[in-house]
């Protein structure tokens, strides 16, 4: 039998799916939980995190393009955090997008049992191109413990250029307890290796879930600008 995910936690994964995507559909405030606090509802879903609070190692693995990759990093997570960084991972993807003239949808989620599965579709903007051309994001977590998860993300253009398909595997464990250096929202990343059999192990500058949500957003909201400014081509 497999390991039984409790109950918390999977009310976790439908309070973080309606978080952010209120969040997606309001751009101009990035914190979720503030721009809902008055709602009583959403103080519930505030409350629920996704990932028990801890420090957690993030081991992805996969192919971006003809490329094998491998990265790591780690999280220190609270409830705040965990909910931020998933909004941090689909504003990355609309990034990823953003200076090909491409705007996506709010992003779609879905539950069965403790297995969550998300898409978000794009469209490209551009006269010359076919009204299909864009890209597809698709993932799915799976919440085997609550402190073991498993996501697995495609991405695959459609008829743009500069853009290949990726499939990464994201292996995501519960290590223990935050170390005093380090506060929730803090990460640790130790960087990524392309077309290699060995795990990276660099000591980049450390980085905060939050500050990087706000230069993600800022850096999103020039491309949508510079967009708007040429006009569709």
């Amino acid at each position: 039998m497999g390991t039984q995910v409790p109950a918390a936690t999977a009310a976790g994964i439908a309070a973080a799916m309606e978080v952010v995507v209120m969040a997606a559909s309001d751009r101009r405030n990035r914190n979720a939980c503030t721009r809902f606090v008055d709602l009583a509802r959403n103080r519930a879903l505030c409350s629920s995190a996704t990932r028990k609070p801890g420090l957690w190692k993030m081991r992805a693995t996969g192919t971006v393009g003809p490329n094998q990759v491998k990265a790591i990093k780690k999280h220190c997570l609270d409830a705040t955090s965990d909910r931020v960084l998933h909004e941090l991972e689909i504003l990355r993807k609309e990034l990823e997008v953003v200076h090909s003239d491409i705007a996506c949808q709010a992003p779609k989620f879905s539950l069965d049992g403790n297995v969550m599965t998300g898409e978000m579709g794009c469209g490209n903007n551009s006269l010359d191109d076919d009204e299909a051309a864009g890209m597809d994001f698709r993932w799915t977590t799976t919440f085997k413990s609550d402190s073991e998860i498993v996501n697995e993300e495609h991405s695959l253009p459609r008829d743009v250029i500069f853009h290949r398909e990726n499939n990464m595997v994201e292996e995501q464990r519960w290590i223990g307890d935050c170390p005093a250096n380090l506060k929730p929202g803090d990460i640790v990343d130790l960087g990524f290796n392309c077309n290699s059999d060995l795990w990276p192990n660099e000591n980049r500058p450390a980085d905060n879930i939050h500050e990087a949500l706000n230069r993600v957003e800022k850096l999103r909201q020039e491309g949508i600008e510079i967009n708007e400014r040429l006009g569709a081509m």
